[in-house]
């Protein structure tokens, strides 16, 4: 006859297997994997929109993956503070046998089991700064992910206008007179490959996707108007002046929360030494009763005779007014930014009309002969190439306005 203690430890023990099958079964399947990756050269070429890039983007990128497990952490923490107030439930059981029984009986005497319950509510002067910096967490933790975005967006988009204009940049280069035609082919090519596959290595790693060598469609892009930039310009961006306020509220909430430490300590709890008991099946059931039951109240009160809270109190004290101070400081200098980067953007975009204008002359003369048509042609591509030359740097000054108020949503 086969013992249920028998049979139950045989399962336990035979439940598991040894660290080396599981080592090569874990290799195996890592070597087929690598058998499957593929070069960049092996990849297919799939052209995609600006939104399925930020769709892709939102569910593979590393960052944005961390940043929503952050989030989601954060949730759990604000739940906590909760779930703290609820009852617990702990079960105990054991049983107690000589060895010649556990051979020749399968009963279950002996056998004692108990479910207790507790209930502890925390001091009722932590709970409410307790909720509110879990819910500021939580709070922080999104403007986080708001911000991620942000930034992770302005490097595909930056990126892809980068690519764009190299594209026609070396359409130009091929109408240049001056270079041989030899030259110009194998400089572009090795260039254009070298570029091309930086370009793909990069948008794989920035989407989270590297299933196909991908192309964003440039005609996809958002594009940014820089009328309405420059009023952008004359203000703060709202999730910029949110991270700010968010760096003032922790300094307030470390100061904050050593002064709570000068207030009392309630706390209550509640313990029930046997809710349900069972005992060798002598008797069982429920004895949750006032005799059974502990209500236990406490009141504690620490007087600071060492001033060990006084100076931690001084110190998040002292940190919260820097803290002010340098967010002060920091947005004088961040009106200066904002400030020179109008210029810069009014300065570039008075030349590139100036510029727009010439080329339009130049296309509007009549030349009389072929030499004056040749000069003229030359004139015109080198201003071309001077405008995309600029508009490339001007990527720079894209971003940087990108980055401060976010790039424009694309329907």
């Amino acid at each position: 006859m086969i013992r249920y203690p028998i049979a139950l430890t045989l399962s336990l023990l035979l439940l598991g297997c040894s660290l080396d099958e599981r080592i090569t079964e874990t290799g195996l399947k890592i070597e087929d994997r690598f058998a499957e990756v593929k070069s960049w050269d092996e990849l297919p070429s799939r052209s995609i929109s600006w939104n399925q890039a930020l769709a892709m983007m939102e569910e593979g990128n590393a960052s944005i993956i961390k940043a929503n497990s952050s989030i989601a952490s954060a949730e759990r923490q604000v739940l906590s503070v909760y779930t703290d107030l609820i009852p617990s439930f702990s079960y105990y059981g054991s049983m107690t046998k000589s060895i010649s029984e556990w051979t020749q009986s399968s009963s279950l005497d002996g056998a004692n089991s108990n479910i207790n319950v507790s209930f502890s509510l925390p001091s009722l002067t932590q709970v409410p700064y307790q909720v509110y910096s879990a819910k500021a967490s939580e709070f922080a933790a999104r403007k986080s992910k708001e911000a991620s975005m942000r930034e992770i967006q302005v490097k595909l988009y930056s990126l892809v206008r980068t690519h764009e204009l190299s594209a026609k940049t070396r359409a130009a280069d091929k109408l240049d007179y001056e270079k041989s035609r030899l030259d110009r082919s194998v400089a572009d090519l090795d260039a254009q490959r070298k570029e091309g596959m930086e370009y793909w290595k990069t948008v794989a790693e920035t989407i989270g996707n590297s299933e196909a060598r991908w192309h964003i469609l440039p005609e996809t892009m958002p594009r940014i108007s820089w009328g309405e930039y420059s009023k952008k310009l004359e203000r703060l961006d709202p999730l910029v002046v949110c991270q700010f306020s968010l760096t003032v509220e922790q300094a307030r909430l470390r100061q904050y929360g050593v002064a709570l430490r000068y207030l009392p300590t309630l706390n209550t709890s509640l313990y029930s030494p046997q809710l349900f008991s069972s005992t060798g099946g002598t008797y069982e059931g429920a004895f949750l009763d006032s005799d059974d039951t502990t209500l236990n109240l406490s009141l504690s009160y620490d007087l600071d005779t060492r001033l060990d809270n006084w100076n931690n109190y001084k110190d998040n004290k002292e940190n919260f007014e820097m803290v002010c101070q340098d967010v002060f400081s920091d947005l004088r200098e961040r009106k200066e930014m904002l400030l020179a980067l109008k210029k810069s953007v009014q300065a570039y975009h008075q030349w590139q009309n100036y510029m727009q204008k010439r080329i339009h002359h130049l296309e509007s003369i009549r030349p009389s002969t072929s030499l004056e048509y040749v000069k003229i042609q030359k004139d015109i591509q080198a201003m071309k190439r001077e405008l995309l030359t600029q508009e490339s740097r001007a990527i720079e000054s894209e971003s940087a306005v990108a980055m401060e108020y976010g790039l424009p949503k694309k329907k």
